[in-house]
């Protein structure tokens, strides 16, 4: 008579079969354990400083923009705090930016957004310093014209 035909060696087939069933089931946890552990650690190391560093420099360049706007509208010379608070903003825009080209890593698509970002911000500055020239040397503001052509 073989063991499995008895209830004590079903009984332990049963066992064996819930051991093995129940070690899988821990060596699974276990791996999906370790992939959600390191996605998060890819993403505290990563990607949040990375989300941090756009979050400043969209802040710090939205604060230059409109604090040369309100410098450029005040009328006659610009005022020193409004000129420091843009220097600030634009420092901080830069450092930002070093940050996060530093935080890129592997992403393909931040990278190139920041190398965008930093070869238009020197672009931006020099725009706003000509017109800061021409503001501080009275000429009229720079109006687009579309030239019509005949016919």
């Amino acid at each position: 008579m073989k063991q499995t035909a008895t209830t004590p060696g079903r009984l332990s087939v049963a066992a064996v079969a819930l051991v093995v069933l129940t070690t899988l089931t821990g060596v699974f946890a276990a791996i999906t354990l370790q992939d959600k552990k390191n996605t998060l650690s890819d993403l505290v190391a990563h990607r949040e400083p990375l989300a941090a560093a756009a979050q400043l420099i969209f802040r710090s360049l939205s604060d230059a923009d409109a604090t040369a706007a309100s410098a450029f509208l005040s009328g006659g010379a610009e005022p020193e705090a409004l000129r420091q608070r843009y220097e600030f903003d634009i420092a901080q825009a830069g450092a930002a930016l070093g940050k996060a080209s530093s935080d890129v890593g592997a992403d393909s698509l931040a990278a190139q957004q920041v190398d965008v970002l930093s070869r238009q911000l020197p672009v931006y500055t020099g725009l706003v310093e000509t017109a800061r020239a021409n503001n501080r040397q009275g000429f009229p503001r720079a109006r687009r014209t579309c030239a019509r052509r005949p016919g």
